[in-house]
Protein backbone atom coordinates (compact mmCIF):
# COMPACT_ATOMS: atom_id res chain seq x y z
CA UNK A 1 0.00 0.00 0.00
CA UNK A 2 1.41 3.01 -1.02
CA UNK A 3 0.99 6.23 0.36
CA UNK A 4 1.51 10.07 -1.49
CA UNK A 5 1.77 12.94 0.36
CA UNK A 6 0.55 16.04 -1.56
CA UNK A 7 2.95 19.06 -1.41
CA UNK A 8 1.43 22.25 -2.05
CA UNK A 9 3.70 24.30 -4.17
CA UNK A 10 3.08 28.24 -3.46
CA UNK A 11 3.28 30.26 -6.24
CA UNK A 12 2.13 33.92 -4.30
CA UNK A 13 4.85 36.12 -4.36
CA UNK A 14 6.44 38.47 -2.22
CA UNK A 15 5.18 41.42 -3.71
CA UNK A 16 1.34 39.60 -3.74
CA UNK A 17 2.21 38.98 -0.08
CA UNK A 18 3.40 43.03 0.80
CA UNK A 19 0.13 44.11 -0.73
CA UNK A 20 -2.33 41.60 1.00
CA UNK A 21 -0.81 43.10 3.93
CA UNK A 22 -0.56 47.07 2.87
CA UNK A 23 -4.78 45.99 1.90
CA UNK A 24 -5.57 44.37 5.21
CA UNK A 25 -8.47 47.20 6.74
CA UNK A 26 -7.44 46.79 10.00
CA UNK A 27 -3.92 48.01 9.23
CA UNK A 28 -5.27 50.84 7.63
CA UNK A 29 -7.79 51.66 10.75
CA UNK A 30 -5.33 51.26 13.24
CA UNK A 31 -2.52 53.35 11.52
CA UNK A 32 -4.86 56.40 10.08
CA UNK A 33 -6.15 56.19 14.39
CA UNK A 34 -2.54 56.21 15.74
CA UNK A 35 -1.40 58.91 13.04
CA UNK A 36 -4.42 61.39 14.05
CA UNK A 37 -3.48 60.78 17.95
CA UNK A 38 -0.09 61.53 17.14
CA UNK A 39 -0.55 64.63 15.24
CA UNK A 40 -3.13 65.61 17.61
CA UNK A 41 -0.04 65.07 20.39
CA UNK A 42 2.66 67.16 18.70
CA UNK A 43 0.06 69.94 18.12
CA UNK A 44 -1.23 70.12 21.68
CA UNK A 45 2.56 69.92 23.13
CA UNK A 46 3.11 72.93 20.57
CA UNK A 47 0.23 75.03 21.76
CA UNK A 48 0.78 74.51 25.35
CA UNK A 49 4.76 75.73 24.49
CA UNK A 50 3.88 78.61 22.95
CA UNK A 51 1.15 79.82 25.68
CA UNK A 52 3.19 78.50 28.48
CA UNK A 53 6.20 79.14 28.13
CA UNK A 54 7.41 78.34 31.85
CA UNK A 55 5.27 75.13 31.95
CA UNK A 56 8.53 73.43 33.00
CA UNK A 57 9.20 75.54 35.74
CA UNK A 58 5.20 75.77 36.54
CA UNK A 59 5.67 71.99 36.73
CA UNK A 60 8.53 71.87 39.29
CA UNK A 61 6.66 74.44 41.89
CA UNK A 62 3.64 72.08 42.19
CA UNK A 63 5.88 69.00 42.69
CA UNK A 64 7.77 70.97 45.09
CA UNK A 65 4.91 70.51 47.58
Amino acid sequence: MSTTIAIASSTIGTWDKILAVIGNRNLIVVTIFSTVGLLLTILFTVYLRLRFPDLGALIEQYNQF
